[in-house]
Order: C-alpha cells, then structure tokens, then sequence
C-alpha cells in the first residue's frame, strides 16, 4: 500500500473544464422541476436518451389508458449543458 501526502498531490490549478450533457425531464410540466435521467459527454447521446425515455413513457401511458391519448408535449424534456471539473 502507497501513501501520498499532500505535497505529492498533483492539483490541476488551470481548472479546465469539461462539458457534459444532462438529459432532463420534469413530470409535471405546470411547475418548473426537471431531474436527470442520465449524464452524456455528448448532445446526441443525451437526445438519444431522452428518446428512449420519451418511448418508455409513451408505452407505459398506452398501457395505464389504451383509450386515452398520450398527452406529453416537449417541454417535459430537455438537455441541459453543465460544466464540471475532470
């Protein structure tokens, strides 16, 4: 087993960034609360996911009220860029 001590400790001082893509969705549209479904390193794969999500949705709705039709509009999904440290 290895000990480093704090001097050892390569600490990145030019905080580079680094972007990541959430994909959100707020089940309830009249207020304005959204969680994350999944993180991405791309847009596309948080488009992707939210697709998913969207079909998941969908199925699960069709099958709680076959009679009804699925209401959802776009606004109850979206992507969200965040910058975290790496």
């Amino acid at each position: 087993r290895r000990v480093l001590f704090r001097s050892q400790l390569k600490i990145n001082t030019n905080k580079k960034y680094m972007t990541v893509y959430e994909a959100m969705y707020s089940p309830m549209t009249w207020e304005n609360s959204s969680h994350t479904i999944s993180i991405h390193l791309s847009k596309e794969g948080a488009e992707s996911a939210i697709a998913n999500h969207r079909k998941q949705k969908e199925y699960d709705w069709c099958k709680l009220f076959p009679d009804e039709r699925f209401n959802f509009n776009d606004k109850s999904w979206h992507v969200k860029e965040t910058k975290v440290l790496p």
